[in-house]
C-alpha cells in the first residue's frame, strides 16, 4: 500500500489523485490510502475511485481550544491514531506531502521501515 499524509482534509487535491492513479495503472498492484484530518461535511472514510482511498481522522480533541498546548495535544492524537492503525500495513512507501505530516511519516518509517518521501508541494517557510 502507498500511503499518503496530509495535514488537510483532502477534498480537491488533483495532483495526489494523478500520483496515486499512476501507480496504480502501472500495474504494481497496490493500492493508496491517504490519511488526512476529518472535519464537517466529508466522509471519514471513502473510495475515491479504485485503488484509491481516504481515511480522515476525525479527532476526539478537535473541538477543544486553540491555544499552543491543545493543539500539540491534537497533533499527538493524529499521529498516534495514524502510527496505530497503519503500523502492522504492508507500506510500500510512505509519502509526507507537508511539513505537518513529516513527523507522522518520520514515526511511521521507524515503526514500520518503510522508505519515507517527502514531497512539499509549496516552498515553507517561516522568513
Amino acid at each position: 500500500m502507498f500511503l499518503h499524509i496530509f495535514a488537510t482534509p483532502f477534498k480537491h487535491e488533483s495532483r495526489v489523485l494523478k500520483e496515486c492513479r499512476a501507480a496504480f495503472q502501472l500495474d504494481w498492484g497496490k493500492p493508496a490510502m491517504v490519511v488526512a484530518l476529518w472535519e464537517q461535511g466529508v466522509a471519514e472514510e471513502e473510495v475515491v475511485e479504485p485503488g484509491v482511498s481516504v481515511w480522515r481522522v476525525a479527532l476526539k480533541s478537535r473541538g477543544w481550544p486553540k491555544n499552543l498546548l491543545v493543539q500539540v495535544l491534537k497533533y499527538l492524537e493524529w499521529l498516534y491514531r495514524t502510527v496505530a492503525r497503519f503500523r502492522k500495513e504492508d507500506l510500500t512507501i510512505i509519502h509526507a506531502h507537508s511539513v505537518a505530516a513529516l513527523p507522522i511519516g518520520v514515526v511511521l518509517k521507524f515503526v514500520t521501515g518503510t522508505p519515507l518521501v517527502y514531497d512539499a508541494h509549496e516552498l515553507e517557510s517561516h522568513a
